[in-house]
């Protein structure tokens, strides 16, 4: 979004300059087009009431003034019966004539015959009132849009599929900073900018300049256009929002913003702000000092964000007082404000659905599932061999989690279908928000990820495509390591390949990026990934082999119920743990 230059407010936000001698606005053409309005109404209440002599009665009251001689003339279309009245009949106050829906009834002309009277008949023309109304409200359609061409000459007709960009003004937005949660540091660092647009004196007498433009940047959903329109809400100052351009015209607009950045001086109290999920396809020329200069971050919040941003919202919406935000935010690693806002607004749906006075949190919890793994798919058939390969494949995935040091939790295992094609998922939850990952917790997410396809091997003796993303993920990782993080003894601490990672840590396509490796590198590089793969696929073997009543058991309970819990998890782990090993939850409640 972008608020309007002071050159555009000194002209008034006409988009001209206040010296030009064309006529601006839509006042010039506004007397032609009244003229033109009102010669066609005109026209057209004339055509409309130009017959109003001709009174209309029914077919019976037709034939009985013709039976009581009242009618000099009959004039039968293929649709209407005209009768004009006689002299007498007229001087008693008939109308000029009198019309009836015709009637398919032979004894009419017998009946006209019987009293003497003229008959004649007619074609009705459809095409005569066509041609008298719509060919000038045709005309008054064209005359409309040339009117707007020239009031306008950038909206040609050939611009239809194009995003235009609209300047919508704002004189209260209606939203402040206590709007906002989750973004302490971003919202610090617009608190400058809201206290110069309510005194830029103090920046000013010291020959401050506040940056001209202020880029925000960050994941969708983030909130970085409630952020902007909070500013405007404490400063209490107008906010005009543009919308940015398609994809067509992205250059076009680029150029535009870099022509009017230099048009204007900040100290006239007019600031740009801009928001963008992609700053990598900006133009640089953009990003420089004096035009955005200052980039504030607006990123994923943490656990303590998540939890302000759900109070936020939880303000509208009706909670049981058993709800806990704080493991709400615990369970939704990741979510952004608009994921969050969206939580809420699905959990009271869900509530209201079922006739409820409040949301419980097992609405929260089903909620969560459905944006997660996608929306439940109850009906979907599925044979029982499948089921069984399913049910060992999410066991598999839960036991290896629970088993090795360095893997989240298990919170769920389900084998209900969701969304497109997920026949079943394992749901792990962090306990803390992490910003590092170290060689081994990679290790550990690769023999996670493993897992089911390990159990397939060692229950059925066979595998399924059911592994296919797992797959995908875990040679992903392990190349990262490799050819990324430098986590190859091999090859050692560097970086073989550029997948250039834009500002927000968002992986773009892999590219060379003008680095030449030899053919033997590339070879050293493959034989190092798929030894990672292959030690963490033996040590999943390894470890569901010398567990493998508890993967019977957890298999054979998701049969039974389709759904598992953390806590079930554990309780039938334990129960069936092998003598002397100690479960990685009780070593982490020991520490």
């Amino acid at each position: 979004m972008t608020e309007q230059t002071p050159d555009d407010r000194r002209r008034g936000g006409s988009g001209r300059d206040p010296g030009s001698q064309k006529p601006t606005g839509w006042r010039p053409q506004l007397i032609p087009m009244v003229a033109i309005v009102a010669v066609l109404l005109l026209f057209g209440l004339n055509y409309v009431f130009s017959d109003t002599s001709s009174e209309e009665i029914n077919y019976s009251e037709l034939k009985e003034k013709i039976a009581a001689g009242e009618i000099a003339k009959v004039t039968i279309s293929d649709t209407k019966v005209v009768a004009e009245p006689t002299e007498t009949a007229k001087s008693a106050g008939a109308p000029e004539e009198w019309t009836a829906d015709k009637v398919e009834d032979p004894g009419l002309i017998q009946l006209v015959e019987e009293q003497g009277i003229e008959y004649d008949g007619a074609v009705s023309n459809g095409m005569g009132w066509v041609l008298n109304l719509i060919i000038p409200f045709g005309f008054l359609i064209l005359i409309w849009v040339f009117l707007l061409r020239r009031m306008n000459p950038s909206q040609g007709v050939m611009t239809f599929g194009k995003s235009q960009a609209r300047l919508q003004a704002e004189g209260n937005t209606g939203v402040t900073f206590a709007d906002v949660a989750g973004e302490d540091e971003a919202e610090g660092e617009l608190q400058e900018v809201v206290e110069f647009l309510k005194t830029p004196d103090k920046f000013s007498r010291l020959g401050a300049k506040i940056p001209k433009g202020i880029l925000l940047v960050g994941p969708p959903g983030t909130g970085k256009t409630l952020l902007a329109r909070a500013v405007a809400g404490e400063a209490q100052v107008p906010f005009f929002n543009l919308s940015g351009s398609g994809h067509d015209e992205r250059e076009q607009t680029l150029n535009q913003l870099l022509v009017e950045m230099d048009g204007f001086d900040p100290r006239a109290g007019v600031i740009i702000m801009a928001a963008t999920n992609r700053p990598e396809l900006l133009d640089p020329a953009l990003l420089r000092p004096g035009r955005f200069d200052r980039h504030v971050l607006v990123d994923r919040p943490d656990k303590n964000g998540r939890l302000a941003i759900l109070e936020v919202h939880a303000r509208e919406i009706k909670l049981v007082p058993e709800v806990d935000l704080d493991v709400v935010a615990r369970r939704t690693p990741g979510f952004v404000g608009a994921d969050l806002a969206n939580l809420l607004n699905e959990a009271a749906l869900l509530a209201a659905r079922r006739g409820a006075d409040g949301v419980t949190m097992e609405d929260i919890d089903k909620a969560t599932d459905r944006i997660v793994a996608g929306l439940e798919k109850k009906n979907r058939l599925i044979n029982e061999e499948e089921k069984r390969i399913v049910a060992f494949h999410e066991a598999g995935h839960a036991i290896v989690a629970e088993c090795v040091d360095h893997a989240d939790p298990v919170h769920k295992i389900s084998i209900i279908p969701r969304g497109i094609g997920a026949l079943g998922y394992t749901q792990q939850l962090p306990t803390e928000d992490r910003y590092l990952l170290t060689r081994a917790e990679l290790e550990d997410r690769v023999a996670v990820l493993l897992g089911g396809r390990a159990a397939e091997e060692i229950v059925f003796d066979e595998i399924s495509t059911g592994a296919q993303n797992d797959l995908s993920r875990v040679t992903e990782i392990a190349r990262s390591m490799v050819v990324e993080y430098g986590m190859s003894d091999v090859l050692g601490p560097m970086t073989y390949e550029n997948r250039n990672r834009n500002m927000l840590g968002m992986q773009q396509p892999m590219d060379f990026d003008g680095q030449r490796l030899s053919e033997e590198t590339r070879q050293e590089i493959d034989r190092e990934v798929r030894r990672i793969v292959d030690e963490a696929h033996d040590r999943v073997r390894v470890l569901l082999n010398t567990e493998r009543k508890a993967l019977d058991a957890v298999a054979e309970r998701l049969l039974e119920r389709e759904v598992i819990e953390g806590d079930e998890l554990v309780q039938i782990l334990n129960e069936h743990a092998p003598k002397g090993r100690k479960r990685k939850r009780e070593r982490s409640e020991s520490n």
